[in-house]
């Protein structure tokens, strides 16, 4: 979890109302819901009791709320008295990606080149972030997905292969490599559409030839392979995410024959005239930490 993420539930909890704390945020109701459901699932609880499209904070919800709040007011304090210190002024830039985690020494590498910046990861549907970049309510986005937009700018940062992670059980686990091809009928574990993660499995296999059988949708890679493990679905992932999450010995990777099946990693920004000094500091350090790791 996030700060955005814990303030994004802490004005739902005060308003008991997605809509109105949606409007609170500058945000879409969509992205609120999807922030708020992700929350539940990392804490493993539900914290609203809903009612058709009417919600209400529940025990463990009003737990939450006691807990986050005298947190979130605290580094509010911070972020002003940091702000009004001379030469010490802390920026925030956001950022929409994927686990961090992925991509090791990334976070240290903005650090250093951002000093005095915070470096907020914001959790938003892929369908969310064209909006966000133009409304600069966020300032860059790493992701699969294409985003496009008026004064959208973008660059490759990686080109990856796709890996197919099954059970050891599978029939397929005996195999060294395997086509996309094979993959007609097969039951699918996928990402959401409103993944930053992910990249859209639908439309890589309809581009070869059918269409296929998604029988569960996640939206990180640790869902798709807890769901995988059972042994009834197959997922695809890339090779970076592969070699970060993929470490259980009754699952095995199998390289696809197809080595540019997946669309590169870009980074998107918002074209502007005016330089930014801790977006662009963020973004050089992104571009040449993908460099250095090519």
């Amino acid at each position: 979890m996030d700060t955005a993420q814990l303030e994004y539930f802490a004005a739902t909890a005060k308003t008991e109302n997605m809509s109105k704390a949606a409007a609170q945020l500058s945000i879409s109701q969509p992205a609120l819901s999807t922030n708020i459901k992700r929350l539940e699932e990392e804490l493993g609880t539900e914290l609203f009791t809903r009612n058709g499209r009417s919600i209400k904070l529940n025990d463990n919800g009003r737990l939450l709320l006691e807990t986050v709040t005298p947190m979130l007011e605290k580094l509010g304090t911070l972020k002003k008295r940091f702000a009004g210190s001379p030469g010490n002024a802390v920026r925030t830039v956001s950022i929409v990606a994927p686990s961090f985690s992925t991509y090791t020494g990334l976070v240290e590498a903005m650090n250093t080149a951002a000093p005095n910046t915070l470096i907020n990861k914001v959790a938003l549907g892929i369908n969310e972030v064209a909006d966000a970049l133009e409304t600069e309510s966020v300032d860059l986005c790493i992701s699969c997905w294409k985003v496009s937009g008026r004064d959208i700018c973008s660059c490759v940062l990686a080109e990856d292969r796709l890996i197919l992670y099954v059970s050891k059980k599978n029939p397929l686990a005996k195999r060294s490599i395997v086509s996309l091809a094979e993959l007609q009928g097969q039951s699918l574990a996928a990402y959401s559409s409103s993944s930053a993660a992910g990249f859209d499995v639908s439309e890589l296999c309809r581009h070869h030839g059918f269409r296929p059988v998604i029988s569960f949708v996640g939206d990180t890679p640790g869902e798709l392979i807890e769901h995988a493990a059972g042994g009834k679905n197959l997922v695809l992932l890339q090779e970076s995410v592969y070699r970060q999450h993929c470490t259980r010995e009754d699952m095995k990777g199998i390289p696809l024959s197809e080595v540019r099946s997946v669309p590169p990693l870009r980074l998107y920004w918002r074209y502007s005239e005016h330089a930014n000094e801790p977006t662009d500091s963020v973004r050089a350090a992104i571009t040449g930490y993908f460099q250095r790791h090519s």
